[in-house]
């Protein structure tokens, strides 16, 4: 459980989260760790050990999840949907 919680906070950074502020969004970061590749994706592991991606039709490669755009842009509008509640509270 350690490592998953471990896992979950250096995910939650990258997709830049902060630890405590954030603490009721760290949905986002599990759920993008459990995120599937998307079909016709795979996935490899190089000979030191780091993984990247594969797009079989496109031949593309990736160091990046497919997914970690859609995951960055959930939290980034998470943000602002907070934040812009935060001001219509305050002006009322």
């Amino acid at each position: 459980a350690y490592e998953a919680e471990d896992q979950t906070v250096a995910y939650a950074r990258y997709l830049g989260m902060d630890q405590e502020e954030d603490k009721h969004l760290m949905w986002i970061a599990q759920a993008a760790i459990s995120a599937p590749l998307p079909p016709g994706w795979s996935s490899h592991t190089t000979d030191d050990g780091l993984v990247y991606f594969h797009q079989q039709s496109t031949g593309d490669t990736s160091w990046e999840h497919p997914q970690d755009g859609y995951f960055k842009s959930l939290y980034s509008r998470s943000k602002e949907q907070e934040e812009a509640s935060l001001r219509i509270a305050e002006a009322a």
